[in-house]
């Protein structure tokens, strides 16, 4: 399903699974949204 504004300037898509296999992809796709990587410095040994 898909949702348009009046302009057609953005649009919202909804996915929604056909079958227990996609909704566990589906699912798996959520939780690796929310992770947060480390950005800027590394720890890495001294030299």
């Amino acid at each position: 399903m898909a949702l348009f504004t009046p302009d057609l300037g953005q649009q919202l898509l909804v996915l929604t699974p056909v079958d227990a296999d996609t909704r566990e992809r589906l699912e798996l796709l959520r939780v690796l949204g929310v992770e947060e990587f480390p950005s800027g410095t590394t720890d890495s040994p001294a030299r």
